[in-house]
């Protein structure tokens, strides 16, 4: 795609060598693509890429898209924006799921979506959705505050409740769901993978939900 504006819908689904989808814009030009549909790629390289010259792409992952590679999910490098809206990016190697590098003035929006790649997961959440969602995940802030709360809750004894009664009972939810693994201790199997689990809280500001 180059110097226009697609919209991919749902129903379309794009595959095969890496990468299955380019964008590049030329000088002082726009490409912008819309993704509702999906792009699996199969070969060693980025499900889509972006790159500019002097022009800028816009690429928009939409509810109901998925994009998923065996390594990359989206390789980012051209000036304009890049926004996840909802939709899914899949990395299944031990790649990133996306890797923004530009000189340029690039534009990151997450407002949901869900990340996934051999190292991990990330998801972007909303407010509405409640405290049921990080129960499945590892969550936290900058990563320096996420640090200091995790050394914080490391050195909490482990018959210490939280003093909020909500986090008070979460931990005890979490701690029942984490020994129903049945990873045991190093891994061979049991009813205890963990002895304790404390949860430590700090504010954030409501632009980063």
């Amino acid at each position: 795609v180059r110097d226009t504006t697609v919209q991919i819908e749902k129903d379309v689904i794009l595959e095969g060598t890496a990468p299955v989808l380019r964008l590049e814009a030329s000088d002082e030009k726009l490409t912008q693509v819309k993704l509702y549909g999906s792009v699996a790629a199969k070969g060693s390289a980025p499900a889509i890429s972006a790159a500019s010259e002097k022009g800028a792409c816009e690429l928009y992952v939409l509810e109901g898209a998925a994009v998923t590679s065996e390594d990359v999910g989206i390789f980012f490098d051209a000036a304009g924006k890049l926004s996840v809206e909802d939709g899914t990016v899949t990395a299944k190697k031990d790649a990133l799921s996306v890797v923004l590098k530009t000189d340029r003035k690039t534009e990151l929006s997450i407002t949901g979506g869900k990340f996934t790649s051999a190292e991990g997961q990330v998801i972007a959440m909303t407010p509405e959705e409640g405290a049921e969602v990080p129960k499945d995940f590892v969550t936290g802030g900058t990563f320096d505050k996420a640090a200091y709360l995790a050394k914080k809750a490391l050195m909490r004894s482990t018959d210490e409740r939280n003093a909020n009664p909500f986090y008070a009972d979460l931990e005890k939810e979490m701690l029942e769901k984490i020994n129903k693994l049945g990873i045991g201790p190093q891994g061979f199997g049991g009813k205890t993978t963990a002895i304790g689990l404390n949860i430590e809280t700090l504010p954030t500001h409501i632009a980063g939900m």
